[in-house]
């Protein structure tokens, strides 16, 4: 088929054809002959999240059969990709809470080694009131440590705004492909 397709286009140039026609029927690639089935089967698949779809599987009359089943299929790519999009984002939210819990709960721990060393209702020996104040000064150090990197990495690769992340698609054709169902 693609051999057929691709002597159909030569004749087209040969021929003279308009810019438009040509622009529509374009010169074919064996790549894009490629079906992607990581799209459909296994979407963790490594290197799946940038996959587009070449121009040959959005050809066609959308009000026959196959326009209906490639427009399933995109919607498929497109809320696959939604998904992940959203499991980043939920990550995203961890990893910057857990930047935050981590910093705070070494603070507290130094807070809490060093009023076990002030606390003058216990008769602590000097040793230990040393071991204490040691407890406390190596978890502020812990504290100032994460707050310093956490911070050195957010300069350095501040995050995404996720929710403003298109998915390979402008906004306008996202919703029109919802649009089309209810035809």
């Amino acid at each position: 088929h693609a051999q057929v397709y691709t002597h159909c286009q030569d004749a087209m140039v040969r021929l003279g054809a308009s810019k438009a026609m040509l622009q529509k029927y374009r010169i074919l690639d064996k790549s894009h002959c490629q079906v992607t089935t990581g799209i459909i089967d296994d979407h963790t698949k490594r290197g799946t999240r940038n996959t587009v779809l070449p121009w040959i599987w959005s050809m066609g009359d959308d009000n026959d059969v196959k326009g209906r089943h490639l427009t399933d299929f995109v919607r498929l790519h497109w809320l696959r990709a939604k998904a992940m999009r959203n499991h980043w984002q939920e990550e995203l939210t961890l990893i910057m809470h857990e930047m935050t819990w981590a910093s705070a709960y070494f603070a507290h721990r130094s807070r809490e080694w060093d009023s076990r060393a002030r606390d003058p209702s216990q008769s602590l020996s000097s040793g230990h009131k040393c071991y204490a104040m040691w407890q406390a000064e190596m978890w502020k150090m812990f504290a100032t440590t994460a707050i310093n990197e956490f911070t050195k990495i957010l300069v350095l690769h501040p995050p995404l705004d996720i929710e403003e992340f298109e998915v390979n698609q402008p906004p306008e054709r996202r919703h029109s492909l919802w649009d089309l169902e209810q035809e």
